[in-house]
């Protein structure tokens, strides 16, 4: 991973913010305008990476997902300006949710027509609400468990929001996985038999500086 004193400056100032929920929506705020344009600039990556990640999925003899199925509804947890929405509209799946902390950035998803239900002011870190529960064939999670946004146990909301052999999709940045120990949280609902991990891609590209690991599990 690059060091941190060598990020652009915007980058930097999204891996050191404090977690509160008020100073990440006005960051986020800040930035929505050009977040699309400067997130190219750096080749991210992690959508691409998350929606392939669904198209590959082959099964362990237990998931009744079928990955190619386009009629699949999807939450798209944390979906900032909407890109993981639209490559995913792109790759013919139609029924997609969206949430996040930022009211701004969901202005910008809402205005892209590509999602369903999208709703702004939705904290990850709080429980799910009843009527979004056990909803979703999947749910992608990506640029979220990052240094700054979130703790690893907030994996619990993603799996409450997925169906029983649903899949939840999740990108960790190498920082925050060794940091945080997202590991330890993850076998933690492992053990507990909420989950399966299926697929672990371990330093992938996130952007340009960055390394990512990329995690696709079964919801039991």
């Amino acid at each position: 991973m690059a060091d941190k004193e060598e990020l652009d400056p915007r980058l930097k100032t999204a891996l050191n913010l404090d977690g509160s929920p008020e100073a990440i929506k006005r960051f986020y705020a800040d930035w929505a305008e050009t977040y699309d344009e400067q997130t190219a600039e750096w080749h991210y990556a992690a959508p691409s990476h998350a929606v392939a990640l669904l198209q590959q999925l082959d099964g362990d003899g237990r998931i009744d997902l079928i990955a190619r199925d386009p009629g699949i509804r999807i939450m798209d947890a944390g979906c900032g300006t909407g890109t993981l929405g639209r490559l995913l509209s792109e790759a013919g799946y139609r029924h997609i949710d969206g949430f996040d902390l930022s009211e701004d950035m969901v202005d910008l998803a809402r205005g892209t027509g590509l999602y369903g239900e999208i709703e702004g002011s939705v904290d990850i870190n709080e429980p799910v609400r009843d009527d979004w529960k056990k909803r979703y064939d999947c749910t992608i999670c990506v640029g979220v468990f990052t240094p700054g946004h979130v703790p690893p146990d907030s994996l619990t909301h993603l799996i409450d929001l997925t169906r029983p052999g649903g899949v939840v999709i999740v990108s960790t940045r190498v920082a925050y996985y060794e940091s945080e120990n997202y590991q330890e949280a993850a076998e933690r609902f492992e053990s507990a038999g909420q989950i399966k991990l299926l697929h672990a891609m371990k330093d992938a590209t996130y952007t340009d500086d960055e390394r990512e690991h990329y995690w696709v599990y079964i919801v039991n």
